[in-house]
């Protein structure tokens, strides 16, 4: 059993508790052993008194001598624990921390002399705790000690509440401002309320607390579990009446005291705090307020008036509060001696403030009262809750957290929670399964679906891309080993490698393991009768490509023109295959507008489905569901057109619920229009064309959408003016000849103001007949090209006839020989001469004449590809949302309880991320589940210009950019950007902003904020306050540390143009390191094909000792897991276990040997090298056949330096060229990350995402704390 102590100690007492910690469930339980209270020490009627756990009474017979001050108790009191157990962790009631500290702390040095210098704001609590601290840590060396500060819980203070109207040297240079105390009790209770009304979600709650102690009192409004306000200020003596402080004051009076009455500040001061409160009022009657309540009641008219000001002192501020909280106040609470068992007080405060919401409970307030009691009327709007606060027990889970004592139970819990949600789920599921598919006229959608098995078959209506591609990213993260099958395809299968690109699978098996036949196969096989057999031979290939998938997906087969029809083979093989379906149906589209009346979509649904599922259940197959999309746009029939929006009311998700059910069929996903899958990237017409790249990267190419056709064949002028006027995103056509053309336009968009295009698109020329397939993104046209939906273009735009007297030769020299494109060539030498810096539109290019060229681009129908990004995400997205819950937890439900034959009813848990695909599929969906905001402090660099939009548009973070916002705007709009970087529209929601640290209408507030900020940091080292404002003003990297730093941003990425010193060093000076982490070091994220692979450390620590390398790979351990990595730590050497022997193998030995002392529970191996860490065969031979849990299994690689660390990442990176993510530092208080100054917008985007998805842990840890 671990326990813990903790100190409370203050002017005239010590107050110690000896608590039994254990986990239990998700949380610490803290057990009171022993209690001990020594009051009045110094006096003669000091006394010492232990209460156990059974709350029976002891009074400690001790000399007087033994009580005459602090020293001699603590002595008493450290006897008395010598009989107890060693505790593992002391927790400190400090009651003044000032701004420095936010959290709880392990004590050091330097938090011991920041107590220290704070003790002349709290002198009557500061010195007496720090003397017990002190005294504890000389008893009880060995032990963590942790401080935990009262004004802690009031950093979040926003100015406006902290700062007082006098000369700003005052608040910069003696740091006089409002600090607030009782924030642990406060912080106690708020947990408290917390999660008995709320359930532990404080979004939006606002809260009244009134701590009212037996010697002091204040108030503190509450919002979104933080402080708002509180009534004390520089000292305990600000705010409400107490029993001998007066509370709110004239500062008058002082000068009065001291100017009139001669009073010393001595004086002064032993007056405002011992001689005024309850006890001047009531003319030195009593201080206690229950005693001056029966006084009241007995008409002594001192009482009364003493009695009297501290309520209306009381609900002074809590009129106040409830204008901070616009009047939405989800509970009034009373805490502490007075809030707790002073029912009449209770009452006074809450008479007649009906009209507010406050509406008390006579009775339920004069009732005996638990530790959390709700005394409001059923009617009243705020609840009003008297609970007890138990900063004791508090202050010893903090420090238990703070210490990590509890982490792994910590993890652990938090596993265990996922896999009980999936298991709740399940059950609820199973409860209400039907075993009879067939008996359809059954069904009702209030029933669940059985599992569907570990592999389904789907086809459809038109293209099926987008729905296999969100049902795969549904099953990928519970199905690691995932299979993609095609009863007939060819070796170039286009959808077969797209697949296993987007989803990393299969890339060491050839396309004939995971189709049934070729299609040239199927139809010889077919036109000699012989389609039994070819069934014979789809079904054994089948099976065995399944026997060790954890789940397939089937998709469409197809033998283009030879297909008897969808319902025939879908019918025909997933019968044979003994498959359940999944039907896609599209509403069918030409150029854009719908060609059927609206009314008749639902007709049109049923009549689809319908003939389906009869032919799949007159050959015994099963129709597991359907998907749909619910129409948009316009609707036509024969005389008029109607607007989606004008019909919008006669169709919805209900009519196609009722359709399905009236026929007997599930609605899978009914899902919503997307306009991202009409639109199209000329890498996508590139791809179906076959067209030549003449200028474009592959990102540019698949990023240009294209939004209308512009066939151009006038004059330049002419052509460029109606540019102009046109849309973005144009896709321009003319021949080769026109170079006069090709160039002009290209060379307009140099201009910011020109209209983007998406792309040129040349034909006639002849060098696309012979380019090589390498050049483009596929091999050949597909065979179905035009014979689905048509792609969505607006009309045509055409510049005119070609205007005869216009000599194109004229323009430049010509070769002989046509087939040259001479001039073409020399075009294209000059705009690849561009800088790189400016973005030219992409050019592709087809032998085909003018007219074929766009005849094929407005009737293409193109395949995602697999650098379609927009559309996979849009698919992955709309899956996520739309897909039935109970038609997921049946496709899921065997593949998870496969994972445990002995209980099909228990889910497992995720499995753990190792492929790439899984591992940023998981990141990215992680960093959309809750937006964190990360501030970029080199916005004037291009490429983190482009990562902010790319971050902002794929909704992966809100972006802070430090620089100039003009000169931001004019890059912006350079590349394009600017739409989505700095969106006009109201309607949008803005997640950018812009930070200048050089402007000169920086509001002074602000900066000054700032600078105080890092004046207090640094102060120590000399820092003054101009030298703070120069850091802000010149160095973008401490004002983006102090955004960190104030709670402005989440997180911060730098590096790009600045080394990692310039980068690291101000977080390292202002945010810190986590407490109880010596040393920062980093990783980096290695997707190999393979899996994923954390190196560490190859960016920080140039030659770690034992100590700092066993850190390193605990740190990295945890990093791993915190991203769904179930680490194996292997500490890499020149040598594997004791075949050799030297300093660095000792090294690396004794690290590894700390390192399970410091997390017992992971896995560590070393010395090893990197062959036998990651090669089972090496491994094998190494070991000598022993098991070993890390060996050939390692996926976390500790390098025992810098240079050897360093080389072999980036080795590694250009070897298998792989992405690599990082450095990503680890052991900061707050996720501050380093790019590599070569970095690429990709590398930026993947940084920014892993700092998000840490901003996110690092919040919910602060949270628990």
């Amino acid at each position: 059993m671990k326990s813990a102590l903790v100190f409370n100690v203050n002017m005239s007492s010590i107050v110690y508790v000896l608590y039994d910690l254990e986990w239990v469930g998700e949380e610490i339980v803290a057990k009171k052993r022993i209690l001990g209270i020594v009051e009045d020490i110094g006096k003669k009627n000091a006394e010492y008194v232990l209460i156990n756990r059974d709350e029976k009474r002891q009074i400690v017979n001790e000399p007087p001598e033994a009580l005459s001050d602090h020293a001699s108790a603590f002595d008493a009191i450290l006897e008395r624990l010598k009989n107890e157990s060693m505790p593992v962790v002391i927790g400190h009631r400090i009651v003044h921390g000032g701004n420095a500290f936010s959290a709880p702390v392990l004590v050091d040095d330097r938090v011991i002399q920041a107590i220290h210098e704070f003790a002349s704001l709290a002198p009557q609590h500061n010195p007496p705790a720090l003397l017990g601290l002190r005294t504890a840590i000389g008893a009880y060396p060995q032990v963590k000690h942790v401080a935990c500060f009262d004004t802690a819980f009031h950093t979040n203070l926003a100015p406006e509440h902290f700062r007082y109207a006098i000369p700003t040297e005052l608040y910069s240079t003696h740091n006089i401002r409002r600090y607030g105390f009782h924030g642990c009790g406060y912080a106690c209770v708020t947990e408290k309320v917390t999660k008995r009304l709320f359930g532990g979600d404080d979004t939006g709650r606002g809260y009244i607390i009134c701590y009212l102690g037996k010697f002091d009192a204040s108030m503190s409004c509450v919002l979104d579990g933080q402080s708002l306000d509180t009534t004390m200020g520089l000292t305990p003596l600000e705010g409400l009446v107490m029993n001998t402080r007066c509370g709110d004051l004239d500062p008058g009076i002082i000068t009065y005291l001291y100017r009139e009455l001669g009073k010393s500040s001595q004086e002064i001061d032993d007056m405002l705090n011992t001689q005024c409160g309850l006890l001047a009022l009531s003319n030195n009657v009593s201080s206690d307020m229950l005693t001056l309540q029966s006084l009241a009641k007995k008409k002594n008219p001192q009482a009364r008036l003493a009695r009297t000001v501290y309520v209306e002192r009381i609900r002074k501020y809590l009129g106040s509060y409830l204008v901070k909280l616009h009047g939405k106040c989800d509970a009034l609470i009373f805490t502490a001696h007075l809030g707790m068992y002073d029912a009449d007080l209770r009452y006074d405060v809450c008479h007649g403030l009906d009209s507010l919401g406050i509406q008390l409970d006579d009775a339920l307030n004069n009732a005996p009262l638990t530790d959390f009691t709700d005394i409001a009327t059923t009617f009243s709007k705020t609840r009003i809750i008297v609970c007890a606060s138990d900063e004791e027990a508090y202050i010893a889970r903090q420090a238990a957290v703070v210490s990590g004592i509890f982490e792994r139970e910590a993890e652990l819990a938090k596993q265990a929670k996922i896999q009980a949600n999936k298991l709740a789920l399940l059950h609820r599921r199973n409860a209400q399964i039907t075993n009879d598919l067939d008996d359809t006229q059954s069904i009702h959608f209030d029933l669940k679906l059985p599992a569907l098995g570990r592999a389904v078959y789907i086809d459809g209506v038109g293209s099926t891309w987008r729905e296999e591609v969100g049902l795969l990213f549904q099953i990928l993260p519970h199905a690691p080993r995932l299979g993609y099958f095609r009863p007939f395809a060819d070796d170039d299968d286009r959808k077969m490698r797209a697949m296993r690109d987007v989803f990393s699978i299969d890339h060491n098996e050839s396309y004939n393991k995971a189709r049934g036949a070729s299609r040239q196969e199927a139809i010889q096989m077919l036109s000699k009768g012989r389609e039994e057999e070819l069934l014979d031979v789809v079904v054994d290939k089948f099976l065995n490509y399944s026997a060790n998938k954890d789940f397939v997906l089937v998709s469409r087969a197809s033998l283009g023109k030879h297909r008897q029809g969808d319902a025939f083979w879908t019918a025909k093989l997933a019968a044979a295959l003994s498959l359940p379906v999944i039907y896609v149906t599209h509403e069918a589209r030409s150029g854009g507008i719908f060609i059927k009346p609206l009314s008749s979509y639902l007709a049109q649904l049923s009549e689809v489905s319908n003939r389906v599922k009869q032919a799949l259940e007159a050959r015994g197959g099963k129709l597991a569901g359907i998907v749909t999309t619910l129409p948009s746009g316009g609707y036509s029939s024969d005389e008029t057109v109607s607007t989606h929006e004008e019909e919008n009311n006669e169709i919805n998700r209900q009519d196609v619920l009722e359709t399905c059910e009236s026929i007997g069929v599930f609605p899978a996903a009914i899902l919503e229009y997307n306009a991202q899958y009409s639109s199209t990237s000329i890498a996508e017409v590139a791809d179906a064309l076959a067209a030549a790249i003449l200028i474009g990267e592959s990102e540019q190419l698949a990023a240009s959408q294209i939004r209308g056709v512009v066939v151009a064949t006038r004059y330049v002028s002419e052509i460029l003016e109606m540019l102009r006027q046109a849309p973005a995103g144009q896709l321009l056509v003319t021949h080769s000849e026109r170079v006069d053309i090709i160039l002009g336009v290209a060379m307009a968009q140099l201009s910011s103001d020109f209209p983007h295009l998406a792309g040129i698109l040349v034909t006639g020329y002849h060098a696309a007949a012979t380019t090589s397939p390498s050049n483009n993104f596929s091999r050949g046209v597909d065979n179905r090209t035009g014979r689905n939906r048509a792609m969505s273009f607006p009309p045509l735009s055409d510049t005119g006839p070609y205007d005869e007297e216009f000599d194109a030769r004229s323009f430049y020299l010509r070769s002989d020989d046509d087939e040259d494109d001479v001039a073409l060539k020399r075009a294209l030498t000059i705009l690849r001469r561009v800088p790189s810096t400016v973005q030219l539109p992409c050019i592709i290019a087809v032998a085909d004449g003018t007219y074929s060229a766009v005849s094929a681009v407005t009737n293409i129908t193109p395949p995602m590809l697999p650098n379609s990004r927009e559309k996979i995400e849009a698919a992955q997205l709309v899956f996520e949302k739309y897909l039935n819950h109970d038609f997921r937890q049946a496709l899921l439900m065997e593949v998870l309880a496969s994972k445990n034959p002995q209980n099909n009813n228990i889910l497992s848990p995720k499995p753990s991320i190792t492929t790439p695909k899984l591992f940023q599929h998981d990141l990215y969906s992680r960093a959309r589940n809750k937006l964190m905001t990360i501030v970029l402090p080199e916005a004037d660099d291009r490429r983190i210009l482009r990562a902010a939009a790319e971050l902002i548009h794929r909704k992966l973070a809100k972006i802070i950019l430090l620089g100039n916002k003009q000169h931001l705007r004019r890059l912006a709009k350079e590349l394009r950007l600017e739409s989505i970087l700095f969106p006009t529209h109201h309607e949008k929601i803005i997640m950018t902003q812009v930070y200048d640290p050089q402007a000169d209408e920086d509001p002074d507030e602000f900066r000054i904020v700032m600078a105080n900020a890092l004046y207090e940091c640094r102060k120590h080292k000399g820092l003054t306050q101009d030298g703070a404002l120069r850091l802000l003003r010149n160095d973008p990297n401490y004002y983006g540390t102090m955004l960190l730093q104030l709670g402005l941003a989440d997180g911060m990425v730098s590096g790009a143009c600045h080394s990692t010193a310039a980068t690291m060093r101000p977080p390292l000076q202002i945010i810190k390191m986590k407490p109880g982490v010596p040393i920062v070091s980093s990783v980096f994220f290695m997707l190999l094909p393979h899996g994923v692979v954390l190196f560490g450390d190859c960016a920080i620590n140039v030659n770690p000792t034992v100590d700092e390398l066993a850190i390193i790979a605990t740190a990295s351990a945890q990093t791993a897991r915190a991203f769904g990595i179930e680490p194996r730590v292997a500490l890499l050497s020149y040598a594997t276990g004791d075949s050799n022997s030297g300093t660095l193998i000792d090294k690396v030995r004794d690290a590894t040997t700390k390192a399970r002392d410091i997390l017992p529970n992971e896995f560590f191996e070393g010395p090893i090298q990197f062959d036998a860490a990651v090669d089972p065969a090496v491994a094998k031979v190494k070991f000598k056949g022993k098991e070993n849990s890390v060996a050939g299994k390692a996926n976390v690689c500790i390098f025992p330096s810098l240079d050897s660390a360093n080389a072999a990442y980036k080795a590694v990176q250009q070897a298998s060229k792989c992405v690599a993510v990082g450095p990503i530092m680890q052991g900061m208080r707050k996720p501050v990350n380093d790019l590599s100054r070569g970095c690429t917008v990709n590398d930026i985007v993947n940084t920014v995402v892993v700092t998000a998805v840490q901003a996110q842990q690092a919040g919910i840890l602060e949270d628990n704390n």
